[in-house]
């Protein structure tokens, strides 16, 4: 499977001292049980296909979700690529959980919320990236940030280019010869078509003490029959601007069509 991902580091001439990269991104925490939840009898039902997407180095294995209720799935990552599809029918939000090597006194599993995502209720195809929170945040126990992409071919079509801000700022700036917004969060598609024939100037700014700081400036090229993201990140060290930009590229081949086996890639 050839997604071509390109995770890239774009440095920034300039520095922003008062950056507190994850500070801005921390969600409310939700309690963190002892065991897995099971959904009860009054909970909707939700049917949804999502693939996950590491971000970063971590523990990646002993994670866990309920793919229904009582039935514990091991999530699969690969690096710097979307997984093969997780089936998930149950509520929402949807829970992540590592499992312990010890059981509990009674011998079951012992399985530990690390992480929780809300997707919107009419989505039924999700691609999830996992972001690992520093270990001495104070996350109440979880382990990951999660941000979705609803990437259903009616909400993310061939051809257009989404950005994900995750960096906890508003961003302005261009793409191409068009004005660019980014708020915190993920934007509409951007239509790719006028950008094939020449490089694509990506420029980024923040607004800080009253005045606008460059983030990224870069070119890049893009070609028809693909879609494309961009997730930007806060940087990983206090003090310097190294905004981080994992560019994810899948062609029309490998986009899944509806009533595909969930299973595979």
């Amino acid at each position: 499977m050839s997604l071509y991902p390109t995770p890239t580091l774009i440095r920034s001439i300039f520095l922003w001292k008062s950056w507190t990269p994850f500070l801005l991104l921390i969600s409310f925490l939700l309690p963190n049980p002892i065991h897995g939840q099971t959904p009860t009898n009054h909970s909707p039902t939700y049917t949804i296909d999502f693939s996950v997407y590491p971000i970063g180095k971590t523990n990646w294995r002993d994670l866990y979700y309920q793919k229904k209720s009582g039935v514990y799935e091991t999530l699969t990552f690969w690096s710097y690529e979307r997984s093969p599809k997780h089936p998930y029918e149950g509520p929402l939000p949807i829970a992540f959980y590592r499992k312990e090597e010890n059981p509990d006194p009674n011998g079951l599993p012992f399985y530990r919320t690390v992480a929780t995502v809300q997707v919107p209720q009419t989505s039924d195809q999700q691609l999830l990236f996992f972001i690992p929170i520093a270990p001495d945040a104070d996350a109440g126990g979880k382990e990951f940030h999660i941000v979705s992409l609803d990437e259903s071919e009616r909400n993310f079509p061939l051809d257009t280019i989404t950005f994900i801000n995750a960096t906890g700022a508003n961003l302005e700036g261009v793409f191409g010869n068009k004005p660019l917004f980014l708020k915190k969060g993920v934007s509409a598609p951007y239509d790719l078509t006028p950008f094939y024939s020449d490089e694509t100037l990506i420029g980024l700014a923040v607004q800080f003490d009253g005045s606008l700081q460059k983030v990224l400036h870069s070119k890049w090229s893009f070609y028809p029959n693909y879609r494309e993201i961009i997730l930007l990140l806060p940087p990983k060290k206090s003090g310097s601007l190294r905004i981080q930009a994992f560019r994810i590229t899948q062609h029309k081949e490998e986009i899944r069509p509806p009533g595909a086996d969930p299973t595979t890639p």
